[in-house]
């Protein structure tokens, strides 16, 4: 006789710091899992075994116990055996005479669900959340139909050596084995979909209406098919239905009402099948057939509940990258923003105070200097001109970056820019030793295209050149017209270029290796010269046959044919001298206004200086200017404002804005408000009396 003490097994089951359920939701008290496992497994057996043995109905309904197991070590993991196994027990010698009989199937339907449990954990099933990922569906489903041939087997082995079969072996474990797959496909996803404490009922009105008219729709679909007597209707076969109905619940549902949706349907096809029994067919044969129609549906809307929730979080994962690419690109944006205001204010606080610096220097060039203090005052003033030109390139980089930089085209020769340039660069190439030899075509070679930046890019390769060339090395400047493009080719016998930097060598802010001798630039001259040959239709390559072997650089410019008429140039213009003038200097930086003053004053014209905004006001009627060279940052009224009120108290006169603000916006803003020329701080001696000359004729006139 076995003795079974029933209150000392949940104590047995209390295992410390195990019993965390894998599933958030279901309950972790060891006593109400203990019971519930025993008590849903121990009923759902009953049910199955009073359909068997008094209906004689094949086993159907009886294998919802392989569901419920298969469902407990998910959630509960290795301590679910033990209700399980006892629950078996139970429902095996309540219908056995034969504790042997009793105790290998208990066993075999234990192993069974651990087997399953070892499988599931082997290839990696997640089980919180349950049925995420399509390769969980895979894997439970191949491993449900693998493991529930376990226990079928060995009990129908042990029937059949105790002769009480009432079918053949082979009917036998294969109805066994179908109604333990149908049970777990049906069964296990709904417990497992369905923990009871974590339900989300957040629908709206119209979700539960329309919940309540596809599980109406459902269960009018499954009694008409299984619980009448004729379930083709006018010659339709209706249990076809019963899978679009499902795909509404796929589609348009969380997986949970799937999952009761599939089981409601599996009740009421057995439930039907076995009431109305419409055909001489066997019941057996007759259940079946529904399990296995029911069984594969399940299999495949559990497999496809799985791809349409990865579809479902892979494009609510991709809003969510979308949305933080959003804001990092706002944020970028902001920063470029931020970074191209910075830049414009630092190159106007340093074209302040270089400006007075550029004016001296070039004052003290035009005095009785010994040769010793010449060489010095020139070098300041070119090294004070490279400082220009480097925050020329690099306000222009920022214009560029953020398509604010505009284009001034006109028609030109190519002959005419490269000769500038060259005269540009002499200096450098003097100082340096260096030979440069030119092959320019005498035919000329027309551009329709802006003079000032084609002379900028031959002047940033002619001086790339230059400066990563060993003093005294040999540079050559060719330029020829192929197939409808200007070719301008520089070629120096330099440093070189290794294979790897000439990928990256147009990039903003690249910059090649260190050189000891040489050093590095600030990586803007060629990323700047690219840019322009793009926005003129042209190209420009690099080439180097590596290190220590020289590089050649190749403009390509698209040419245009000679216009009919020719404009007079900025050049003849400024040849043209008008004599002396009276020019009045506003500008807040003493330093600035006295040292271009008295570059104005040597030249033979007449000077008078104002501070601010008002003063230069109140200066205009008593000294008359023939040209006003006016500051924008003044302290009291910026320079638009006094521009606009001289234009609004009828002053005519050419008026130049003499500013470090060189963004196109600040040229816009200056042509707004009356100005007839922008120039950006510092400016040469030459400019500017190139510029006052030329805006100073037609007023003479």
């Amino acid at each position: 006789m076995v003795h079974i003490d029933f209150c000392m097994l949940p104590h047995v089951y209390m295992i410390p710091n195990t019993l965390t359920p894998s599933i958030p939701g279901f309950p972790s008290d060891s006593r109400l899992v203990f019971f519930a496992t025993v008590v849903l497994y121990f009923l759902a057996g009953k049910i199955g075994q009073y359909l068997i043995f008094n209906l004689h109905s094949s086993p159907a309904i009886i294998q919802a116990t392989f569901g419920i197991a298969i469902a407990a070590v998910i959630v509960y993991g290795w301590r679910a055996l033990l209700p399980i196994a006892l629950a078996q027990f139970l429902l095996s010698l309540s219908h056995s005479d034969s504790m042997v009989t009793t105790l290998i199937f208990t066993t075999a339907y234990t192993a069974q669900a651990a087997l399953a449990y070892y499988l599931l954990l082997k290839f990696k099933f997640q089980t919180s959340p349950p049925f995420e990922k399509t390769q969980d569906a895979l894997t439970f489903t191949a491993v449900t139909l693998f493991c529930t041939a376990i226990g079928p087997f060995i009990s129908t082995s042990v029937q059949a050596l105790t002769h009480t079969l009432s079918l053949t072996l082979f009917d036998s474990i294969a109805r066994t084995w179908a109604g333990g797959i149908f049970s777990v496909l049906i069964v296990t996803p709904l417990i497992l979909l369905w923990p009871p404490l974590e339900r989300s009922w957040a629908h709206s009105k119209r979700q539960v209406l329309e919940l309540f008219a596809a599980f109406t729709l459902l269960t009018l679909t499954c009694v008409v098919i299984f619980a009448t007597k004729d379930a083709q209707p006018f010659g339709i076969a209706i249990i076809f239905f019963i899978p679009a109905v499902l795909l509404w619940f796929l589609l348009r549902f969380h997986p949970r009402w799937l999952a009761l949706a599939s089981f409601i349907t599996a009740v009421i096809g057995v439930v039907g099948t076995i009431v109305s029994n419409p055909s001489a067919i066997p019941i057996n044969d007759e259940l079946l057939s529904v399990e296995i129609y029911l069984g594969i549906f399940a299999a495949i809307f559990l497999v496809f509940t799985t791809l349409v929730e990865e579809n479902k979080r892979t494009n609510k994962e991709l809003h969510l990258q979308v949305g933080k690419m959003e804001k990092v690109v706002a944020k970028l944006n902001a920063q470029e923003k931020a970074r191209t205001e910075f830049i414009s204010v630092l190159a106007h606080e340093l074209r302040n105070p270089l400006a007075p610096v550029v004016s001296s220097l070039e004052w003290l060039n035009l005095q009785n200097l010994s040769e010793e203090a010449k060489t010095v005052v020139t070098n300041a003033h070119e090294q004070a001109l490279m400082m220009e030109s480097l925050l020329d390139d690099l306000l222009d980089t920022a214009r560029v970056s953020q398509n604010k930089f505009r284009l001034h085209k006109e028609h030109v020769t190519l002959q005419t820019c490269i000769a500038r340039s060259v005269a540009a660069t002499s200096d450098f190439y003097k100082k340096r030793r260096h030979t440069l030899t030119m092959s320019v075509p005498e035919d000329p070679i027309q551009l329709l295209a802006d003079p000032v930046r084609i002379q900028q890019m031959i002047i940033n390769v002619l001086n790339n050149a230059g400066k990563y060339t060993e003093p005294g090395g040999s540079i050559s400047l060719m330029c020829s017209e192929e197939y409808g493009l200007a070719v301008i080719k520089v070629k120096d016998n330099g440093i070189g270029i290794s294979p790897k930097d000439i990928e990256t060598l147009f990039e903003p802010f690249h910059r090649v290796r260190l050189h000891p001798r040489f050093g590095t630039g600030l990586g803007i001259g060629l990323a700047l010269t690219r840019k322009l040959a793009q926005m003129h239709g042209g190209t420009i390559t690099a080439e180097s046959e590596g290190v220590d072997r020289g590089s050649t650089f190749t403009i390509s410019l698209p040419v245009v044919a000679s216009p009919q008429a020719r404009t007079i140039s900025p050049t003849q213009t400024s040849q043209q001298k008008t004599g002396a003038l009276r020019v009045l200097i506003v500008d807040d930086n003493d330093s600035a206004a006295r040292g271009l003053g008295k570059l104005l004053t040597h030249h033979g014209h007449t000077v008078q200086t104002a501070h601010n905004g008002e003063k230069a006001l109140e200066s205009v009627q008593p000294f008359n200017p023939d040209v006003v060279l006016l500051d924008i940052g003044l302290p009291d009224i910026d320079g638009y404002e006094v521009a606009r009120r001289l234009r609004a108290r009828g002053w005519r006169g050419p008026l130049v804005a003499l500013t470090g603000y060189g963004l196109d916006q600040d040229k816009t803003d200056a042509k707004d408000a009356g100005f007839d020329l922008h120039l950006v701080k510092p400016v040469g001696i030459s400019d500017v009396l190139s510029t006052i000359n030329t805006l100073a004729q037609p007023a003479a006139a």
